[in-house]
C-alpha cells in the first residue's frame, strides 16, 4: 500500500483526516502470474497467439502443474529443451489440448476464435449448447462451446453481433475470455508495477493484461 506515492502500512497508519490508500502490487519475480510478456517490456497484445502461449496460460492455472518438473509426451515436433516444452507437454497429460492426427501438436501455429472457445469451455467444465447466439456462428463446428461461453457471460462477441470463429486469436483476446472465465477483475485504484510498453492505459485490453501480470493465481478448480 503508498499514500503519496510512500509505502505504508494501512493498519499502523494514524489517520486524522480523510486520506487515500493506493495498492500496489510488486512484480516479483516468483509470482504465479499465468502471462508472460513476448519480451520484458513487450506483450505484443495483438499478435496471433500460438498454441504454445495458450498451453503455457493454461498449465500454469492448472491444478497439478509444477513449474519446477519436467513433462514428457508423445508430440514428435514439441522439442525437449524449447520455452513451451514442459507447458505443452503438460496440456497433453491432462486433456487441456490435443494435438493432431499425424500426432504433432505445432506449438507454434496459431488458432482461431472458435478453436479457442472450444478448448475454453471444455477446460471450465461447459458443455456445448445448441442455438444461433452468433449469426456467424451458425453450422460452424465451435457454434455450441460459443453458446455455452456467451451464456456463461465469457464471451460477448463484436459490435456487430459477430462472434468471428474463424479468424485468428490475439493474445489480448484470450487474456480477456480467460480472466472471465476464472474471474480476475481489474482494479482501477491499483498500481500494477509490471507494465509492458505496448500495453497502453487507454487500451481496451489494458484492464485484463494488467491483473494477469501481476496477480498470483491460485489453480483454477471448475
Amino acid at each position: 500500500w503508498t499514500r503519496n506515492d510512500k509505502a505504508v502500512n494501512p493498519a499502523a497508519t494514524q489517520i486524522k483526516s480523510s486520506v487515500t490508500f493506493v495498492a500496489t502490487y510488486e512484480a516479483a519475480v516468483d509470482v504465479n502470474r499465468y502471462i508472460e510478456g513476448v519480451s520484458d517490456t513487450s506483450f505484443a497484445p495483438n499478435a496471433n497467439a500460438t498454441r504454445g502461449q495458450l498451453a503455457a496460460m493454461l498449465a500454469r492455472l492448472s491444478k497439478g502443474f509444477d513449474k519446477n518438473a519436467s513433462y514428457t509426451s508423445n508430440a514428435p515436433d514439441v522439442a525437449a529443451n524449447a520455452w513451451y516444452t514442459d507447458f505443452v507437454n503438460f496440456a497433453i497429460q491432462e486433456g487441456i489440448m490435443n494435438g493432431y492426427e499425424d500426432g504433432t501438436f505445432r506449438p507454434t501455429a496459431n488458432i482461431t476464435r472458435g478453436e479457442f472457445a472450444a478448448m475454453l469451455a471444455r477446460y471450465v467444465g461447459l458443455s456445448e449448447i445448441e442455438g444461433d447466439r452468433f449469426g456467424d456462428m451458425i453450422g460452424n463446428w465451435a457454434n455450441g462451446y460459443v453458446n455455452a461461453l456467451a451464456q456463461a457471460g465469457i464471451v460477448d462477441g463484436f459490435e456487430d453481433g459477430t462472434f468471428k470463429g474463424n479468424d485468428l486469436l490475439t493474445r489480448a483476446q484470450a487474456v480477456k475470455m480467460i480472466n472471465i472465465a476464472i474471474n480476475m477483475k481489474y482494479d482501477a485504484s491499483a498500481n500494477y508495477a509490471y507494465r509492458f510498453d505496448d500495453v497502453a492505459s487507454s487500451a481496451w485490453y489494458y484492464s485484463y493484461v494488467m491483473p494477469a501480470a501481476n496477480l498470483d493465481v491460485a489453480p483454477y478448480q471448475k
